[in-house]
């Protein structure tokens, strides 16, 4: 199952999609309130589905950068958190919360890169695989940074599994009919490995863009048979459905502020995507989705002005830091 929902192809990209989305800056500032309580609720948590979760100063510092991953894929701009001055100290004690980000920090510079190529009139077939060889190695990194959790989480080896939404018959109910469309969810083993997938998903998504974009412009198909757009686009594709069909156990098993703010980047990069497809009718689940969530956020006490699932944030940091 890990083959198939993870990484469904080794070569996968797309600049253009998500990027008119991604325009709008993210705004910190005024989430900061649903920030500290959810902090606040994990800080009296010292497990996550049984598992002891890796604090420390590491931790500590994987929560700037892992907002700074977010911002950078948002404006597809190189961040000086990915030099090798800055990772060099990380490096020294690597953790997997570390090694993951130190890993992401690395995709915005690359989509950068695919922006300008894209944007070049002839651009050299040497610079074509030199930036298909990098996001292909970089989508392999972070399916390997997955595999890694699993080893280290000390569970099932099925890192999860695809149950029916009736097992969440609130989230059903939420979707107004539109429960169809994503019939079966996912329900992992534990939140923390359902954080930790939609981070790496998160990093995933663009870089198969990016690689179905700079691999039309490869004068060889690189994909045995030779319909290699349509399988480089079901990657994406499949990793839009994924974030989809986390949302029931994302919002509904962490029954505290993080639970609702962790779907805000799930449902933004897969409405992206499907407006970039033209598939509106996913488009409306998961824009009837965020506004059930919203209301639902809302009724559980959070501030109107804290609350904004428009905004894509992460929350993977939350787990790490206060624990």
């Amino acid at each position: 199952m890990f083959q198939e929902r993870v990484g469904a192809t080794s070569i996968a990209v797309g600049a253009h999609g998500l990027r008119s989305m991604a325009d709008r800056e993210q705004g910190p500032s005024s989430i900061t309130s649903f920030y500290a309580r959810a902090m606040l609720h994990n800080a009296k948590q010292k497990f996550v589905g049984g598992t002891p979760i890796a604090g420390g100063p590491n931790s500590k510092r994987a929560m700037a950068d892992e907002r700074q991953v977010l911002d950078g894929i948002l404006k597809r701009k190189k961040s000086f958190l990915s030099s090798p001055e800055w990772t060099t100290g990380v490096e020294r004690t690597p953790t997997l919360s570390t090694k993951l980000t130190t890993t992401a920090l690395q995709v915005a510079g690359t989509l950068e890169r695919t922006d300008v190529l894209l944007a070049a009139k002839r651009p050299r077939e040497a610079d074509i695989v030199g930036l298909l060889t990098d996001l292909v190695r970089l989508e392999r990194d972070l399916n390997g940074m997955l595999v890694e959790f699993y080893r280290s989480s000390g569970g099932d080896t099925t890192p999860y599994k695809l149950v029916s939404v009736s097992q969440y018959p609130e989230f059903e109910e939420g979707c107004e009919g539109l429960a169809d469309i994503f019939p079966r969810v996912i329900k992992f083993p534990s939140f923390l490995s359902a954080t930790t997938h939609a981070y790496v998903w998160v990093c995933l998504m663009p870089l198969q863009e990016a690689i179905m974009n700079v691999a039309r412009l490869h004068p060889y198909p690189l994909v045995r048979p030779v319909n290699q757009d349509a399988i480089l686009m079901a990657a994406v594709d499949d990793t839009a459905n994924n974030f989809c069909q986390s949302i029931a156990y994302l919002a509904f098993t962490e029954r505290s502020s993080s639970g609702v703010l962790s779907c805000a980047a799930p449902l933004y990069f897969a409405a992206a995507w499907y407006t970039h497809r033209r598939d509106l009718r996913r488009l409306a689940w998961c824009n009837v989705v965020r506004g059930f969530l919203q209301s639902k956020g809302l009724a559980n006490g959070a501030e109107a002005d804290s609350l904004n699932l428009q905004r894509p944030v992460l929350t993977w940091w939350m787990l790490s830091v206060y624990s």
